[in-house]
């Protein structure tokens, strides 16, 4: 495409890029903190190795989540988002350690977002047999739309992938950021209160599923 325009609907082959090393950054962090722990609580549920780690004295949202990380993912973590985002912030001239610091913060509190929207969902699996796949739809899946700038879909889509689904928290606003087309304030405050409110709908279900 970028071999017959110079940029499409006012993004550059560099901010595309960038958009996907910032989303790539949420998939591979993921996948080497905590999915893998996450997505086993089925299992673990059936298996009742579950009523095992409820015996332990730690919280059992932590353990559940980081009981074990996937080392290997740091290669591919390197060798990939690196690159991506190093290409895509190469030669900005209007970069500042500001933005820089503050996208940071964006994608930092994104992910945050969305390891208890991830926490939350997969705790419906104490009452939902196939909450499995219904996480791995809206956190998983849906991460193949980060890699499109959110202003290009229709007004509800766009919504869901922003207040729903935090998509746009962990690529979108961090590279609006970096290229200085937004005021970060009121976006940061929606991505505060998305925190708040994933953190007590994974805190209430989770504490009706044990009981």
């Amino acid at each position: 495409l970028f071999d017959k325009i110079s940029t499409f609907q006012g993004w550059s082959f560099r901010d595309l890029i960038l958009l996907l090393g910032f989303g790539q950054i949420y998939v591979y962090t993921s996948v080497l903190i905590y999915d893998s722990n996450i997505s086993d609580l089925p299992k673990k549920i059936i298996s009742g190795a579950f009523d095992r780690m409820l015996t332990k004295p730690i919280n059992i949202k932590f353990l559940s989540s980081f009981e074990t990380v996937a080392i290997a993912q740091f290669i591919p973590m390197i060798t990939t988002v690196i690159p991506l985002i190093i290409y895509g912030l190469a030669g900005r001239h209007n970069l500042t350690l500001f933005s820089f610091l503050l996208a940071s913060i964006f994608i930092i509190l994104g992910n945050i977002a969305f390891y208890l929207l991830t926490l939350a969902l997969i705790g419906l699996t104490f009452f939902v047999e196939n909450a499995l796949s219904i996480k791995d739809f809206i956190t998983q899946r849906t991460s193949d739309l980060s890699r499109i700038p959110t202003d290009y879909f229709p007004r509800v889509i766009r919504y869901i992938i922003t207040y729903a689904i935090p998509l746009a928290f962990v690529t979108f606003y961090p590279a609006l950021v970096v290229r200085g087309q937004v005021n970060p304030i009121l976006p940061l405050l929606s991505l505060i209160s998305l925190n708040v409110i994933f953190y007590f709908l994974g805190h209430f279900i989770w504490a009706k599923g044990l009981k």
